[in-house]
């Protein structure tokens, strides 16, 4: 009998939470070049990509991640308001701690304005806070002139945007799971399919009308406002989720690890790379995490991932003429991880025992 990928994954004992944790580091180096040289230089993965980078991959992997999970999450919680409240006290203090933070310490610092007096204008970090903490309107990127002078100015947060998106897929997946997933019903089949084919359709510039319509009308609504993004991520995060509802029929051989990564070789540096990485990238994503880590290690993948561009925007702000792009990479690297431990400890962990 074939191996299949439930023979391999152990929910206790796999790589997920290392591989976000590389991942959320690969994100900070992606932004490095932009943030450091704002003139199109990118990041030694995305030149060798040419026609993807390294951000829109690793994006990718995180919701076929989140799809993966998520389902399980869903089944085990006691009811609905049980696995909402599991999703928000996840995403939503870390999140408000980082917005706090950025709007009312890093700003007027930056600004050097009179700290008192921006406290009490609230309109100078209300909606910066609110825009963003609320996922329904579009992503308040920065305040007021903060880091004018660097390379990519005035944004404080660029990494935001994507959450958003996380979120709309947290509820997403409730009627999906009931109507699709948990009956055992054939029709998710059908439906990967339609979402796939969506999909390639908006690769192809097809749905560019129906995108120029949504934000026409609907431009103060986010996620409808990135349509293009909305739906390739969510392809990918019902990819995860297609993986994890038939985990025991989808094939961990040799033969399928080679054919998945058949294409991504095919079609390297060619124009139809990113279909490719529509076919392969949920399947070898999920597979790579399946292999076996003993090593336990805090998954702090989501706070470095929100608190690594207000970072680095600082250490621009405050050391750019002593800094080379590599000391960069290195200094922002380690100060975020940093920041992100103390995140993890005051937004997340006080909230881990609360049901």
């Amino acid at each position: 009998m074939k191996k299949t990928i439930k023979d391999i994954y152990d929910s206790h004992n796999n790589l997920f939470t290392i591989m976000s944790i590389i991942m959320s580091i690969m994100i900070i180096v992606f932004h490095c070049y932009a943030l450091f040289y704002n003139n199109g230089k990118t990041d030694f993965l995305s030149n060798l990509l040419e026609y993807e980078n390294t951000g829109s991959i690793v994006v990718a992997m995180f919701f076929i991640i989140s799809g993966f999970m998520i389902p399980t999450s869903l089944k085990n919680s006691k009811n609905l308001g049980n696995y909402l409240w599991k999703r928000v006290k996840k995403i939503i203090p870390p999140l408000f701690l980082c917005l706090v933070v950025s709007s009312m310490v890093i700003a007027p610092l930056v600004l050097k304005v009179n700290y008192f007096s921006y406290l009490f204008h609230p309109g100078n970090y209300f909606h910066y806070i609110f825009d963003n903490l609320l996922f329904v309107k579009n992503t308040n990127y920065g305040i007021s002139n903060a880091f004018i002078n660097n390379p990519y100015p005035i944004a404080i947060n660029g990494s935001i945007w994507t959450l958003k998106h996380q979120f709309f897929m947290y509820l997403l997946i409730i009627p999906i799971f009931y109507l699709l997933v948990k009956d055992d019903k054939k029709y998710y089949y059908i439906f990967y399919l339609l979402i796939l084919f969506i999909t390639i359709l908006s690769y192809t510039g097809s749905l560019d009308n129906i995108y120029k319509y949504f934000t026409n009308h609907f431009s103060y609504i986010g996620i409808l406002n990135e349509g293009k993004s909305l739906i390739r991520l969510s392809y990918y995060f019902l990819a995860g989720v297609f993986i994890n509802k038939y985990i025991d029929k989808i094939p961990y051989t040799k033969f399928s690890i080679i054919i998945m990564i058949l294409p991504l070789i095919i079609f390297f540096k060619t124009e139809y790379f990113p279909y490719a990485c529509l076919v392969s990238l949920p399947y070898l994503t999920i597979v790579l995490g399946t292999i076996k880590c003993p090593i336990k290690i805090t998954d702090i993948s989501y706070h470095i991932y929100i608190w690594a561009f207000p970072i680095q925007q600082l250490i621009i702000y405050y050391g750019l003429k002593n800094l080379n792009i590599y000391n960069y990479i290195i200094l922002s690297i380690f100060a975020t991880i940093i920041v992100a431990y103390i995140s993890y400890y005051l937004s997340e962990y006080p909230f881990k025992k609360r049901r």
